[in-house]
């Protein structure tokens, strides 16, 4: 029996990559450790960056009359 876990939204992506970065600041993590975060955290961003250029990208369709409000393709 498989379950299938929602995919996180922006805001709780940011809010990771928030607590990731607070964590880095606060230094005193053994050099593993400060590596592993920083690839989640690079991932993260990376992640982010996508969606925000998906959204604008569905955002410009719309101002240009490309894509109506009910065409999904690049649902936010």
């Amino acid at each position: 029996m498989s379950t299938k876990t929602k995919p996180a939204s922006f805001e709780q992506k940011l809010e990771e990559l928030e607590a990731l970065v607070e964590k880095l600041e606060q230094g005193g993590l053994p050099l593993d450790e400060v590596m592993k975060l920083y690839q989640q955290g690079n991932k993260l961003a990376k992640d982010l960056e996508q969606e925000l250029e998906a959204a604008q990208e569905s955002l410009q369709k719309l101002r240009t009359g490309v894509l109506t409000p009910m065409d999904d393709e690049h649902a936010i």
